[in-house]
């Protein structure tokens, strides 16, 4: 939808059903989609603490706002929290954990946060035997490049996945996959610059109940890039 018109101009519109899920014993959260014009954005947007339409027990909690190109529109994502499961009078949700493992991955030379300032320099003020083209590309180092960087291409850059595995009696939503997003619960301290992006969910089904796992992937030195994740 590129343009919203009369009274759908002066409201929220959803976009999908609510997807629910425990994230502990007692508390259940909420998750509905919604579009609107975004000019009236911060008009519309729930205050923090504000009731859910259609369930009185869920509360505010935060919104995630994603602004779609070249279009009039703009997609709220609501997030609503509760001691227990709306409607149900239950509160026997699964439990909550959170993991995270760290490695090395292969990135070029030319992207350490420290290049411009101690290794290849510019293109007009290159460092340690650096060699670049006519439109400023960094080619590579000069075989006899001061402190052992001759022929050096790549460096190992820390990553990182994090992941949260959570009970929910309602499967995965796919919504903000690929997008820049912060994870859910203790979440470690990462370089400035850094951030992560919400790049899968797995699904489990047992019985009645699902165990689902997001996944958060952590940035380069440069961080993901908003006019392509945001």
């Amino acid at each position: 939808m590129s343009e919203l018109h009369g009274p759908r101009a002066r409201t929220l519109i959803p976009l999908m059903g609510a997807q629910g899920r425990y994230t502990s014993q007692t508390r259940f959260v909420l998750t509905q989609q919604y579009e609107c014009d975004k000019t009236k954005l911060f008009t519309l947007m729930p205050a923090d603490g504000a009731k859910h339409p259609d369930y009185p027990d869920l509360s505010h909690v935060r919104s995630m706002v994603q602004f779609q190109l070249f279009q009039k529109t703009a997609v709220i994502t609501c997030t609503y929290e509760s001691s227990k499961d709306p409607g149900s009078g239950s509160s026997d949700g699964a439990g909550l954990t959170y993991e995270i493992s760290a490695s090395v991955s292969s990135e070029p030379i030319d992207t350490h946060p420290d290049f411009v300032e101690f290794m290849g320099g510019t293109a007009d003020d290159p460092l340690e035997g650096a060699i670049f083209d006519a439109d400023g590309r960094f080619k590579g180092f000069a075989p006899d490049a001061h402190d052992d960087l001759g022929g050096v291409r790549t460096y190992f850059a820390p990553t990182a996945t994090y992941r949260e595995v959570s009970g929910s009696r309602i499967g995965a939503s796919l919504f903000g996959i690929g997008f820049i997003g912060s994870p859910p619960g203790p979440v470690p301290s990462v370089p400035s610059g850094r951030n992560w992006l919400f790049s899968g969910v797995t699904q489990r089904k047992n019985g009645n109940n699902y165990t689902l796992t997001r996944e958060y992937r952590l940035s380069g030195p440069r961080g993901w890039i908003p006019i392509i994740y945001a």
